[in-house]
């Protein structure tokens, strides 16, 4: 097994190194055989030294997200790890809720948060008209998608 002491000594060059030498010492160091560092098995950081790996372990360990983020918020429905507890709350709206609590007052669907339903309502209120045919829209990009592909020969 390598030391870091030995690592060390292949990256150390005198000032009056010539290029081969270097070259040299670089092909030295590619065939060396792989570091051993001792590894946390519940995040994977690496560590210089076992001391440092049970020092790491014997702190508080969170879990890990999905993002590789150490998060202290757990799901107990699933076990997912989260770094706010804003990101939590909207986990269990979206995944674990059953049913909506946000009712859309035009046709009653049902959402299980209220930016769904914001979205949802921007779909009865079609402010943007095609000025060719006055079909409706929620989106003038979507009038000018609707001009370019109805109305391609009348449109500029």
């Amino acid at each position: 097994m390598t030391s870091v002491k030995d690592i060390r000594s292949y990256f150390t060059f005198s000032d009056n190194s010539n290029k081969e030498q270097i070259i040299k010492s670089k092909k030295s160091i590619s065939e060396e055989p792989q570091i051993y560092l001792p590894k946390c098995n519940i995040c994977g950081l690496k560590f210089l030294c076992e001391e440092s790996l049970d020092r790491h372990k014997s702190k508080p360990h969170f879990g890990t997200t999905y993002s590789g983020k150490i998060g202290k918020y757990q799901c107990d429905f699933d076990g997912k790890f989260f770094t706010e507890k804003s990101n939590i709350y909207e986990h269990m709206k979206e995944v674990h809720r059953k049913f909506g609590d946000y009712k859309c007052k035009i046709c009653n669907s049902a959402f299980k948060t209220r930016r769904k339903l914001k979205c949802h309502e921007n779909s009865h209120d079609k402010k943007f008209k095609c000025l060719i045919c006055l079909k409706k829209f929620t989106r003038a990009i979507n009038v000018r998608h609707h001009q370019m592909k109805s109305h391609e020969n009348q449109v500029k």
